[in-house]
């Protein structure tokens, strides 16, 4: 990565701000580990950079020639996390066009060594809030999924969703959501800033309550869907065993 930027004809006038930045995380670098009170020998640092303030602005610099698509698939860049979307009212116009999309910036990511992490989807992030979302919008998202898992297995109609799940050990949208706001919570709860743990730390109201806060996505019962997949899930168990 270090050699990438200088590929990149970046400007030779860089402000003096941003041009500093570039000879300590070039050059001089070493590192040491430490495991209780024992160090290591120091070591060079051959490649990377390190993170803190210089990471985004390298990272910018990096992939800044990331091709774009010229299919009509837009192209979201925030920071190093990369999101190609696209809208249309029929599927098999979106698939194709996405994947064509996917197949140009493969060849980018394999071209400058970059790995991608497929599995750091953008709801991760904000399972908490989208969990408020109106239950038909949860409902859309839970078919769009349906739709691929179909499209993946290419299933025939009378196969249930609950199984196409079930086989791809794939979480519905609901069960996701909440699995990922419980790491959000616990993670929270025993952070050591109190005022973090203090911000996660209360009572939910009841289900029926007219008022909703965050930790109710952890007392809200299970959609239909999610139930029929656990319910598969168990029945695989009790046979396995």
């Amino acid at each position: 990565m270090a050699r990438r930027p200088y590929t990149q004809a970046l400007p030779t006038r860089a402000p003096r701000s941003t041009s500093n930045y570039y000879p300590p995380v070039y050059s001089n670098r070493h590192f040491t580990f430490r495991l209780d009170n024992t160090y290591s020998s120091v070591r060079p640092i051959r490649a990377g950079v390190p993170q803190g303030s210089t990471l985004p602005l390298l990272c910018s610099a990096y992939v800044n020639d990331i091709p774009r698509p010229k299919t009509g698939v837009q192209l979201a860049l925030f920071a190093d996390d990369t999101a190609l979307f696209l809208r249309s009212n029929c599927l098999r116009n979106i698939l194709p066009r996405l994947q064509r999309a996917i197949d140009e910036l493969t060849q980018w990511l394999r071209l400058w060594r970059i790995e991608v992490n497929p599995e750091k989807p953008v709801m991760t992030y904000a399972s908490p809030v989208f969990a408020h979302a109106r239950p038909d919008i949860l409902y859309d998202l839970q078919v769009v999924q349906n739709k691929f898992c179909r499209r993946a297995a290419d299933a025939p109609w009378y196969v249930k969703n609950s199984t196409l799940h079930r086989d791809f050990e794939l979480p519905t949208i609901s069960k996701f959501m909440k699995d990922a706001s419980e790491r959000f919570f616990d993670i929270a709860s025993n952070h050591p800033n109190p005022l973090l743990v203090e911000a996660v730390t209360y009572e939910p109201p009841p289900p029926n309550h007219f008022c909703r806060r965050p930790r109710n996505v952890l007392i809200d019962p299970p959609d239909d869907l999610t139930v029929e997949v656990e319910k598969l899930l168990e029945l695989n168990k009790m046979v396995t065993d």
